[in-house]
């Protein structure tokens, strides 16, 4: 489900996040993201959030697209968690 791309040698990458969790598909990763939305929607004195890290990059995958830039879930996913757990909130369009 990572896409590390083949040309970043293993030893050129952060040691450190090795020890961080991965998802392992896009189902997991729906939830996580579910899940973390869920957090932010319960803060009701929040205004506002950002999400820092829309792609992988070589020592973080993490991202909601992949290191070449492909949707990791379909777009459409993700904009139908937010309709759920931010209604009112802002217009998807």
């Amino acid at each position: 489900f990572l896409s590390i791309p083949s040309d970043i040698p293993a030893e050129q990458r952060d040691i450190l996040y090795r020890f961080y969790g991965n998802v392992q598909s896009s189902d997991d990763l729906l939830k996580r993201y579910r899940d973390l939305m869920q957090g932010i929607a319960d803060l009701r004195f929040l205004a506002g959030f950002c999400y820092t890290q829309l792609t992988d990059i070589e020592q973080e995958m993490n991202g909601l697209l992949t290191y070449d830039r492909r949707p990791k879930v379909p777009p459409q996913q993700i904009a139908d968690i937010h309709r759920e757990l931010f209604p009112n909130k802002w217009t998807i369009s």
